[in-house]
């Protein structure tokens, strides 16, 4: 049903954006706003979306369904409480519930189309159709028909376009009206009172289309937000997740009670445990070497800053954890009894002290090659001068001291082209030795 596709069922850094994953960090955002035109048709629906209009769609062909069989049922009861039904009555009445129950069973809704194709006739127009030839029996029967004129309007105003709905709304409308027209010449209605009341629920029709299918576009708008946000918070903790496990920091997520929720495998490791082996929610009073944190936890939740405490836990079968502890709390959403909890953020001092180490010989490494670079021109400059005076040298004594002069400033040499190698980043081609 094209027509009926457009509303469905409808370090630093790295600790700053783990406490902006745990909602400890307030962050702007802004509001998405999506016109009504802007709500996606049939093929670009997800398929939740897809499936809530299916069964929508489904829940109108039942209801189609139980209307006529509660129509047939009414007939026979008139005929049998002696206001008799013509038999073709019958008869159209049991061809469109048997027409309504191979739509309910056979027929699916299709992608979306014109606002007017060919599934509107045995849909909505069949309904329309009729109730115009039942109407034509309203009064023989002592049974009136009119109002089953809003069923088929209410379908296309929540399932199809607000142009289909209100074609739908004004045909209707136009069936009351002729009918009220030949009921005042036939003298067999009040005349003009029946005409001004068939056109005053003509108006309601158009009114009730209108205002539903506007509910049901703004329904799906609503849902299509919901939708969209649902996603982005589902992206955004993928994200949080995968970059809390890859911190080098420990975090913990504690309750007011010690009991941890969360741990990355950098915590597990601070705290001597196995992943394998310890549960994914555990207390920090399970273990005699957390007890220090335990307490940590209760001065945050009694509301002390826990900001750079140094702590050591010892294990058993491990060598002792020398960590620095900082907590903080989630804020507060103004909500009664909520649940609040402490984040615990652990730095292994050992790592540190060996990051301090390793800085400093970096920074050492830089300054012998830049002492070295300091070496290289006096050495120039001695062994030029040096290799003139042995030319002009000519005593065997002489020349032996210009000759410890060269091979000592050769050594020289040789020593600080190997601090320059060792300080030289790595791939960078080597340069060739400046003495023999």
């Amino acid at each position: 049903m094209g027509a009926f596709a457009h509303v469905g069922g409808h370090g630093c850094a790295a600790r700053r954006f783990g406490l902006a994953a745990l909602g400890l960090v307030r962050r702007r955002r802004i509001p998405v706003v999506v016109p009504t035109h802007a709500v996606p048709a049939w093929p670009g629906t997800p398929a939740a979306d897809r499936g809530g209009f299916v069964r929508l769609w489904k829940a109108f062909m039942s209801a189609r369904l139980l209307l006529a069989l509660a129509l047939l049922a009414l007939q026979l009861s008139a005929n049998a409480l002696a206001q008799p039904v013509p038999a073709w009555v019958f008869w159209l009445t049991g061809a469109y519930a048997v027409l309504t129950a191979l739509e309910r069973w056979r027929a699916t809704p299709q992608g979306p189309g014109r606002s007017f194709d060919g599934q509107w006739f045995y849909t909505a127009g069949a309904d329309l159709l009729f109730v115009a030839v039942l109407m034509t029996q309203e009064i023989a029967a002592g049974i009136r028909y009119t109002p089953l004129l809003a069923l088929p309007v209410l379908m296309t105003a929540i399932l199809g376009t607000r142009t289909l709905a209100l074609g739908t709304a004004a045909l209707a409308a136009l069936l009351m009206l002729g009918d009220a027209v030949i009921g005042a010449r036939a003298g067999l209605w009040a005349s003009t009172a029946e005409v001004a009341q068939a056109g005053l629920m003509g108006c309601g029709l158009l009114a009730l289309a209108w205002l539903t299918n506007t509910l049901a576009l703004r329904l799906a708008r609503e849902q299509q937000l919901t939708a969209r946000g649902r996603a982005e918070v589902r992206m955004q903790s993928l994200v949080n997740n995968l970059v809390i496990e890859s911190m080098a920091d420990g975090v913990l997520v504690v309750d007011a009670g010690c009991v941890v929720h969360a741990a990355n495998p950098a915590a597990h490791g601070m705290l001597g445990s196995d992943l394998e082996v310890t549960p994914g929610v555990f207390r920090l009073t399970d273990h005699p070497a957390w007890v220090q944190l335990a307490d940590l936890v209760r001065l945050t939740f009694e509301g002390q800053d826990v900001d750079g405490i140094e702590i050591i836990l010892h294990h058993e079968d491990q060598p002792a954890s020398q960590l620095k502890v900082r907590t903080e709390r989630t804020p507060s959403l103004g909500v009664e009894h909520e649940a609040r909890l402490c984040v615990m953020f652990l730095q292994d001092l050992r790592g540190m002290q060996a990051q301090l180490r390793t800085e400093k010989l970096a920074s050492m490494g830089r300054m012998s090659a830049a002492v070295a670079h300091e070496f290289r021109n006096p050495l120039a400059a001695i062994s030029q001068a040096n290799a003139l005076l042995a030319e002009e040298l000519a005593e065997p004594a002489q020349q032996r001291l210009t000759d410890m002069i060269r091979q000592n400033t050769g050594r020289l040499a040789h020593i600080v082209d190997d601090v320059l190698d060792v300080a030289r980043a790595p791939g960078r081609p080597t340069r060739p030795r400046a003495w023999c």
